[in-house]
């Protein structure tokens, strides 16, 4: 584990394998961005030198939530396949602990010299007279306690996702209100899926419904062939699964 935070370029958005893998995947650039950062981080969180042994590009798309992501990668040089495994090209430069170093040095040097050019504007001989007066004093002692105080405070934790977890009975209802043009079964599943086999801290979550939520508004709608009676099968399964709920009920 190399640290929480990788090397980005400001000009990442607009570079042309970007713009390559927008118009292959059909997705928008910003999109492509936000991927590219997600895998970088993968590699990044469980790597040491940016190979990934006996990981495919299919788990790539996984953490992408994007079929063909690593692929796209493969194509434009930014991710090599080697069908044992994938690795991550010049992962040294951007990723890993000796990278990580050479930027904190480089922004230290640079705030050093910002700082050593500002002493020299200052006037040589300039002394200051100016005394902190007792009332002042307490005012900062007060301040530093309660800053403090707040430091000693526990941080809220969240936690991983169980491995039988299910929606109750309201949020399945509201999930097949939301969106009557998703299977909810394979949206279930497909969330459950995900969380269980993300790691580190991105995988905990103080708030799992409402992370259900938002994973059932996001969820992309997937064309289904119509049956004899005008339902789709997605449409056909929800009705199932209501009139299910609704015997449960009548049986309370």
């Amino acid at each position: 584990m190399s640290g929480d935070w990788i090397k980005i370029e400001v000009c990442l958005p607009e570079k042309p394998e970007v713009w390559a893998m927008s118009e292959s995947l059909n997705i928008d650039p910003d999109a492509v961005t936000g991927k590219l950062i997600r895998v970088w981080a993968w590699f990044d969180a469980h790597t040491d030198d940016g190979h990934a042994k006996r990981v495919t590009c299919h788990m790539i798309d996984r953490v992408t939530l994007h079929p063909g992501f690593a692929k796209a990668m493969v194509d434009v040089g930014w991710l090599e396949d080697s069908g044992a495994g994938l690795r991550q090209p010049n992962f040294d430069r951007h990723n890993g602990e000796s990278a990580k170093k050479r930027a904190e040095a480089a922004q230290r040097q640079a705030k050093h010299r910002k700082q050593k050019a500002q002493d020299e504007e200052k006037p040589r001989n300039a002394k200051s007279v100016t005394k902190v007066l007792p009332e002042k004093r307490r005012e900062e002692n007060i301040l530093k306690d309660k800053d403090k105080e707040q430091v000693r405070k526990p941080k809220k934790t969240g936690q991983r996702l169980p491995k039988n977890w299910q929606p109750d009975k309201e949020l399945l209802t509201w999930a097949m209100t939301e969106r009557t043009d998703l299977d909810i079964k394979r949206v279930i599943d497909s969330f459950t899926d995900y969380w269980i086999a993300k790691t580190g801290a991105a995988a905990t979550k103080l708030d799992w419904d409402a992370t259900f939520r938002n994973w059932v508004r996001n969820e992309k709608q997937r064309p289904q062939a119509r049956n004899g009676t005008g339902e789709t099968p997605v449409q056909r399964r929800n009705r199932e699964a209501r009139e299910a709920i609704a015997q449960l009920d009548g049986h309370a």
